[in-house]
Order: C-alpha cells, then structure tokens, then sequence
C-alpha cells in the first residue's frame, strides 16, 4: 500500500492527505482540487526519497 492515500470527506468536496505511516492527515483541499492533492503527494515523495532513483512519477495516478 503506498504510503500517502488521498480520501475524501464525506459529504463534502474536501479531499485529504492521508499519512499511512504517521497515521493522520498531512494536507487537504478544501475546494476538492485533485490536480492540486496530487503536485503535492508527489512532491513529497520526492522530498522524502519515496520515489526509486530513476522513476517518473505518475501526477494523474497518485491516489
């Protein structure tokens, strides 16, 4: 399972971040931006060396 998982709220547009190894949310869009949630799993994947050397990061397929 990968580590970030992007959930939505119930009822609301809002989308969140979700943090499987910390075990809470890291980020959310209160506007229910998917394009916006996803630059931003896949920065942190890069940031914190999720990513393999080498690997193109999918944008559309971050969920």
């Amino acid at each position: 399972m990968a580590r970030w998982q992007i959930r939505k709220v119930p009822g609301k547009k809002t989308l969140q971040i979700w943090d499987d190894k910390f075990k809470q949310i890291s980020a959310e869009s209160p506007s229910g931006s998917l394009s916006a949630v996803s630059a931003v799993i896949a920065t942190l994947r890069i940031v914190v060396g999720d990513a393999a050397p080498g690997e193109t990061i999918n944008i559309d397929d971050q969920s």
